[in-house]
């Protein structure tokens, strides 16, 4: 009888009794059941007597039932027990359970919709020899992780060789696994994901790879962040590695990366190990409370250890390279750092230039074994020496006071007036375009250029099939030769190059008009913008479904404070790379949209995580990229 009774009762105690449930039941040996609606319990008694079923195995039924009734949520469990897998993943067959081994067979693709989550029973494993094209969004992840939620119950996510170069991963989760994500000979592209908790590397990248990893987050995992060996030239880029039990970037094996503008926070072990690695180029990095050394280079050459920051490490050097050759170490920030700020010891035709080097524990700069040339460096208030290891200042080395703007909130950039600002390397050449400053940070001390003039001034409406110039009067007040790019309704005007413009609207709508002039150093870029009407025109305004080419409507609202829509219209369907930037070049917002059917295609950009000011909002679809000016308003 217990299948029928299970059935029986599941109903009524899951409330499919169509009867309202009181709060609280009184039953005749004074027990009261709370919730369970009246008439299922006149039936479980009715189904005691009829099957003289005693007490005991009621209540177990009961316990049974409650201990169920939370899986109702539970929509969908797609099962899956090993094979090629092919096609696409949706929300509806969501969650996905890998008892065993799954590939992506190399002529196959895998498509994985946002919001999917992936479950890895213990000892299974994902292969892609295809392409897997897993593009979450940010309010809508996919993720991948182990069933149990036990650290390495699952081996990897591995894409190998080069047919599984054009898998995307963007906005995904993944946990949980032995080796992580791993990547063999391909390029994929992965950004805005977040890689955490793997026995091993969370990321593994061999065979010559050439992947790029962007804004993502790698931590926690039980030895290192990233691995990266065998010849491979990734690109590690806008990331956050932090809270790895062992190196956060292990490079080894000749392998070359870049490495730019990651932060590496509270590092357990080195933060970057080079050993017996290629040229690989670390720039614009920041390291904070590194345990051991920021930077470690051992037996590598042509190493470029450029416009880095690191503060407060607490190992015996923040930076530190061991009988490598052709090593550059330059404009760099070493503050308050706990032992030895630079080292340097038997390495041969290498340079440390330009650098500050600034209140270390031990020693400034220490050299040993000689075979460096130091020059431009600004060492002061190192705890013993400025100049360890018998070595004497260089050439044109300074101790004075940068006059940082706020180092007690990490803001290293040099004051107005610092004695390093155009004090460092004259072969080197701040993105001003001026003689570089000393150190990581500059001060920038190019004005951007100004529009003396604009034509047409009160441009709101204009008949159509007739040609309008547009144009504008600009100087650079440092003499610089402007140049100038145009955009109609965010399409780049190829050929249009000068600082007027004529164009004739054959169709009925809403226009945009925008020119950029453009110095052609940081921070020199000046815009001008015209929206208005055509109306008149042979042809009347038309919303097409399928646009002619590629473009990029005019966001609206715009200036905006909490979101602004834009619309991208695509002829043929393709990837769409969304990217933000500031005035400055800085990344704010990136993202990759595969988007599968031709029409227009509406986006919302928040301000939720974008800094207040005026950004470039850019779309870029085989190379052809449109622009569009964004104001942010807080």
């Amino acid at each position: 009888m217990f299948p029928k009774e299970f059935a029986q009762v599941s109903n009524f105690l899951l409330g499919e009794c169509g009867h309202s449930c009181p709060q609280d039941i009184d039953i005749d040996d004074g027990q009261v059941v709370s919730g369970f609606p009246r008439e299922g319990i006149k039936h479980l008694r009715r189904l005691e007597e009829e099957d003289n079923m005693n007490w005991k195995n009621l209540v177990f039924v009961f316990a049974v039932i409650v201990l169920l009734a939370p899986l109702q949520t539970v929509l969908c469990l797609t099962v899956i027990n090993g094979g090629d897998v092919s096609g696409q993943w949706t929300v509806q067959d969501h969650p996905f359970l890998i008892n065993a081994p799954v590939t992506v067979p190399a002529n196959g693709t895998l498509i994985i919709d946002p919001g999917v989550e992936v479950l890895f029973s213990a000892g299974s494993q994902f292969d892609v020899f295809g392409s897997l094209i897993a593009e979450g969004t940010p309010d809508d992840s996919i993720t991948f992780r182990a069933n149990a939620g036990r650290v390495g119950d699952w081996r990897w996510l591995k894409i190998d060789g080069a047919r599984a170069s054009g898998s995307r991963l963007n906005y995904c989760i993944i946990r949980h696994t032995e080796y992580g994500l791993h990547i063999i000979g391909a390029q994929p592209i992965v950004t805005n994901c977040r890689i955490s908790e793997h026995s091993r590397s969370c990321i593994l990248i061999e065979g010559g790879s050439r992947v790029e990893v962007s804004n993502s987050v790698i931590a926690a995992s039980s030895h290192q962040g990233i691995k990266i060996d065998e010849g491979s030239n990734p690109r590690i880029r806008d990331c956050q590695v932090h809270g790895n039990a062992d190196v956060g970037i292990a490079v080894t094996g000749n392998a070359y990366p870049m490495i730019e503008r990651v932060v590496f926070n509270n590092a357990v072990d080195h933060a970057i190990y080079l050993q017996d690695a290629g040229a690989c180029s670390l720039t614009s990095n920041e390291f904070y409370n590194c345990d051991l050394r920021a930077i470690n280079i051992s037996q590598s050459n042509r190493v470029v250890v450029f416009r880095n920051l690191i503060f407060q490490s607490r190992g015996d050097y923040a930076v530190y390279a061991y009988r490598s050759n052709d090593v550059m170490i330059a404009n760099n920030t070493l503050y308050d750092n706990s032992i030895t700020g630079l080292g340097a010891v038997n390495c041969t035709s290498s340079e440390i230039t330009g650098n500050i080097v600034m209140m270390s524990g031990q020693d400034g700069i220490y050299n040993q074994g000689g075979g460096v040339r130091l020059s431009y460096n600004d060492v002061l208030r190192n705890g013993r020496d400025d100049y360890g290891g018998g070595i004497d200042p260089g050439m044109n080395d300074i101790s004075e006071d940068p006059v940082f703007v706020n180092p007690g909130r990490r803001d290293f950039t040099p004051s107005e007036g610092s004695p390093v600002i155009n004090a460092g390397n004259p072969r080197i050449t701040d993105p001003d375009g001026t003689t570089s400053d000393i150190g990581a940070k500059f001060f920038n001390m190019n004005a951007a250029p100004e529009i003396q003039s604009y034509w047409p001034e009160n441009l709101e409406r204009a008949e159509g099939d007739q040609e309008i110039e547009f144009g504008i009067e600009a100087s650079d007040t440092e003499g610089q030769r402007l140049t100038y790019t145009w955009w109609v309704n965010g399409e780049q005007q190829r050929g249009a190059e000068d600082s007027t413009f004529a164009y004739t609207f054959g169709r009925d709508g809403q226009y945009a008009v925008m020119v950029m002039a453009d110095d052609r150093l940081y921070m020199g870029q000046v815009f001008q913008e015209w929206q208005f009407e055509i109306y008149g025109s042979d042809a009347p305004y038309e919303q097409s479904t399928v646009p002619s080419d590629f473009s990029l409507s005019v966001p609206y609202p715009n200036p905006f404070n909490e979101s602004t829509k834009f619309q991208i219209g695509i002829s043929s369907p393709g990837l769409i790379n969304i990217i933000l930037t500031d005035l400055m070049g800085r990344i704010v917002y990136e993202s990759s949209q595969l988007l599968n059917s031709a029409g227009v295609h509406e986006f919302t950009v928040s301000s939720a995580n974008i800094p207040a000011g005026m950004m470039i909002l850019s779309a870029e679809k085989n190379g052809i990229r449109h622009n569009r000016r964004l104001v942010v308003l807080k």
